[in-house]
């Protein structure tokens, strides 16, 4: 990344549990995540993923203007490329440069990233063969990715302790300790279920309800 600041927003990511076993599925052993010098995690052996035949990339979004990030995954012909491309001036409520960017880093990873190799995984192709039948339909009629934003919504109602938006909520409750934003856990959920196709919003008490 060539954005200091992305980058930055990058590290914290990165120096979380729960980031930390993310990217891990697609690292190789021995490969590092640096910063000032020092390691901030080293692989102790090959993700799944990198096993697979899937690269991950994060990178700067060539259109410096456009508030969103986005990912993008494409056949090399020997696996899948993946890359989540981070937008210049990421959308938030948080008035955050870095923690906006935190909440884009792990939106991608955890909503489309790990369902674009779970996709691959299972078949070789990315068709969302993933996902119930059922769920094809929201790509087709309100553009790429939005199945990925229903599946979220409905699996977190159905099982929310089981959902890794929980784990994208621990990551930026961390986060915003680390910056002092003192955040509350309504404004970070509020942040998170801010997104082109959510499913959900929250009631006067804070509590994701359907949308």
């Amino acid at each position: 990344m060539e954005n200091k600041e992305q980058y930055k927003a990058f590290v914290l990511f990165a120096k979380t549990k729960e980031g930390q076993q993310f990217l891990s599925q697609f690292m190789q052993k021995g490969q590092k995540i640096e910063y000032g010098g020092k390691t901030i995690y080293e692989a102790s052996s090959d993700g799944y993923f990198h096993s697979k035949g899937t690269n991950l990339v994060y990178a700067n979004r060539e259109d410096k203007n456009n508030t969103g990030s986005y990912t993008y995954g494409e056949n090399n012909g020997k696996g899948l490329n993946i890359l989540v491309a981070l937008s210049h001036k990421p959308f938030g409520k948080s008035e955050s440069f870095i923690f906006n960017t935190v909440e884009h880093i792990a939106h991608e990873s955890f909503f489309h990233v790990l369902n674009q190799a779970k996709d691959w995984d299972d078949d070789g192709y990315s068709n969302n063969s993933q996902y119930p039948k059922e769920y094809k339909k929201y790509d087709e009629l309100f553009g790429s990715q939005h199945s990925d934003h229903k599946f979220i919504s409905d699996q977190f109602l159905k099982d929310p302790a089981t959902s890794d938006v929980n784990k994208v909520y621990n990551i930026l409750n961390q986060v915003s300790k680390q910056l002092n934003l003192k955040l509350g856990a309504t404004q970070i959920k509020s942040q998170i279920w801010e997104f082109s196709g959510s499913g959900i919003k929250l009631d006067k008490n804070g509590k994701e309800i359907k949308r």
